[in-house]
């Protein structure tokens, strides 16, 4: 029960705010040391025009699958290689609705399982997003993360002086029970604890502050962000930096897939940011460390040392 989860994570350290605020469903940010949350609108990148007026002209009534296929296809043809992804991403949901209309129907999601719903729907979208970013990689299909027992969906992170650091990761689930989905969300949690601690522990000399991790949690057709990060010693907080992630049910709303685009564009812009933040400073410190200081004076440079700041328990509900 709630009460439960709420034990369990304060064991591992984890203040939990991502259901706080007016709706569950509502972006909220922790706002002074009593961890209190409040509602909060974060500002989404545009879609480049082109991608929005296709959008528009295709995305309404009266508008053929088939025909909205082929227009998605000139345009993947006829786009900018910045712009592809979005027309892509558009094919994809639109190619969606006509080999796996039930998909879209919530009293049929249940007949579907975890991998069915992956499969012929988000896998693509994931693979889509990342694969047009060259830092980036993504890896699927029940991977482990290092340091812990967990195997995950969907990790994404970047090689880091020769060895692959995973930065987010994504779980997918179709709703069984309010139980389940319960787990799968103090699951990541944990997660986000994990992926911080790994960083710390390859590379301590970097300031937890800088760090913030953006995971998601797949439930069926929608998703959460959860945002964790450490904001002190031992000492994790998680939120929820965006509104509910939602799959275009009906392929005639403009608006909300518009918005869905916004949504996995910004995630991915966050997990790249991130990524080229820790080459940075993981590249100014071996600039630092590659001084005279060993020749000349072994105190020159002192690296900062964050390890006592993580906490190691990973405790299951």
């Amino acid at each position: 029960n709630m009460k439960e989860r709420k034990i369990a994570a304060n064991r591992n350290c984890i203040y939990d705010l991502s259901n706080s605020g007016p709706s569950g469903q509502s972006t909220v940010e922790f706002v002074n040391v009593k961890n209190k949350a409040k509602r909060i609108e974060t500002p989404l990148p545009e879609l480049p025009e082109d991608v929005k007026t296709s959008i528009i002209n295709n995305f309404k009534k009266g508008v053929n699958l088939n025909i909205m296929f082929n227009n998605m296809t000139k345009n993947i043809i006829q786009s900018t290689s910045s712009n592809r992804v979005y027309f892509k991403l558009l094919a994809h949901i639109v190619e969606s609705h006509q080999l796996s209309p039930d998909i879209f129907v919530i009293s049929k999601l249940p007949e579907f399982s975890e991998m069915d719903i992956s499969f012929q729907f988000w896998s693509r979208i994931f693979h889509l997003i990342f694969s047009s970013s060259s830092t980036l990689k993504i890896k699927s299909g029940e991977k482990k993360l290092e340091s812990s027992s967990f195997k995950i969906d969907y990790k994404i992170g970047c090689n880091i002086k020769g060895k692959f650091m995973t930065l987010s990761c994504v779980e997918i689930g179709r709703f069984v029970n309010d139980a389940k989905v319960r787990d799968d969300h103090h699951k990541l949690l944990l997660e986000g604890k994990v992926i911080i601690n790994n960083i710390i522990k390859n590379f301590p000399f970097i300031d937890p502050n800088c760090i913030a991790i953006f995971n998601l949690q797949i439930c069926g057709m929608k998703g959460d962000f959860i945002e964790t990060i450490l904001g002190n010693k031992k000492k994790y907080i998680a939120h929820r930096p965006l509104d509910r992630l939602r799959a275009p049910l009906h392929r005639n709303n403009n608006k909300i897939i518009d918005t869905f685009l916004r949504q996995l564009m910004y995630y991915k812009n966050y997990v790249e940011t991130l990524c080229h933040d820790i080459e940075q400073m993981v590249n100014e410190n071996d600039d630092k460390s590659a001084s005279f200081g060993e020749t000349l004076d072994t105190n020159t440079f002192k690296p900062p040392n964050f390890l006592d700041w993580i906490d190691d328990n990973v405790e299951r509900l």
